[in-house]
């Protein structure tokens, strides 16, 4: 693997995860936006309120020693379908990551979520049951059933180590000097405080995922050892080719600031063509982490698939 200089195993990929599946039926018809990630970011962070506000300080809102706003120990993972319109009865889902030492409130969370039903979602607030909750691991782990009377049991977190040597398989063993990337949500990417307008050369890529993977360890992983993730330089065997992005700017409304913002990010697919055995391990990670900033809204995932070209 090429993205740690030192042993794997002090190295930031002892990041915790969980990855929550939530699967909703809507009880009254809604319209969400045309990207819902604001929707339920805002609509979560009711539903943690009501847990406590102790809890709601440590786990939603979170801020430094200084009292500064952090990168936050969760993200939401959006459908690809991009569905906004939902009649009474009408079946959803989205996933929910949970980064670090903030695993060890996956109960609590639970509470939230389930509090969450009656505060609705969107700006009617549409009323929803959960059916289900289920964790996304080299298997799927079902930890919640609506109507059920059974106790489940939850398994032990994840580590992006974990996620490194199942997304392994995936690869594959067959050469590939091509990989295609395709966004599955908006793209908010900066360089030297720029944002990026145009699909990343790979340096810019593989930096976004390392710093995000290194953010989150420092701020939700206890260990003071763990090293960070080095993401070293491909620009010389790695290309970028056929860049088909395009700008798709996202607005929402912030309760904080009580204005609409707009948030600059960009949509499309665009090719990497070289080394890309070196860029593997970092194209896995990205599928657990997700890339760039605005991910606890749902932004920063791409789908990938590797190629043989001339």
């Amino acid at each position: 693997m090429v993205a740690p200089a030192e042993p794997v195993a002090n190295t930031a990929l002892q990041l915790r995860y969980y990855q929550l599946a939530c699967d909703i039926r809507f009880l009254k018809s809604v319209e969400l936006a045309a990207f819902a990630g604001p929707t339920l970011h805002g609509g979560f962070g009711h539903a943690v309120k009501q847990v406590g506000e102790a809890f709601y300080d440590w786990f939603f809102d979170c801020k430094n020693q200084q009292g500064q706003s952090i990168q936050k120990p969760y993200a939401f993972i959006l459908p690809t379908d991009k569905k906004r319109n939902f009649a009474p009865q009408d079946d959803w889902s989205f996933t929910l990551m949970i980064w670090g030492d903030r695993t060890q409130a996956i109960t609590s969370v639970i509470e939230a979520l389930l509090h969450w039903q009656t505060l609705g979602l969107g700006s009617a607030r549409a009323p929803f049951k959960i059916q289900s909750l289920r964790l996304i691991g080299s298997e799927q782990r079902l930890i919640y059933l609506a109507g059920s009377k059974l106790n489940f049991s939850l398994p032990q977190p994840r580590t992006l180590l974990d996620a490194l040597q199942q997304g392994e398989l995936k690869a594959g063993v067959e050469p590939a000097n091509t990989v295609w990337l395709n966004t599955l949500s908006p793209l908010h990417l900066k360089h030297q405080r720029q944002v990026i307008k145009n699909a990343p050369e790979v340096d810019v890529f593989l930096s976004s995922i390392a710093r995000r993977i290194n953010t989150l360890a420092i701020n939700f992983e206890p260990d003071d050892n763990l090293l960070p993730l080095v993401a070293e330089s491909l620009a010389s065997s790695v290309q970028l080719l056929h860049d088909n992005t395009h700008s798709a700017p996202v607005s929402r409304y912030s309760l904080r600031e009580q204005k609409q913002r707009h948030i600059e990010t960009l949509e499309g697919s665009w090719f990497y063509h070289g080394d890309i055995a070196a860029l593997m391990p970092w194209m896995i990670l990205a599928d657990v982490v997700g890339m760039g900033n605005k991910t606890t809204f749902g932004f920063g995932r791409v789908s990938w698939q590797l190629a043989r070209t001339a």
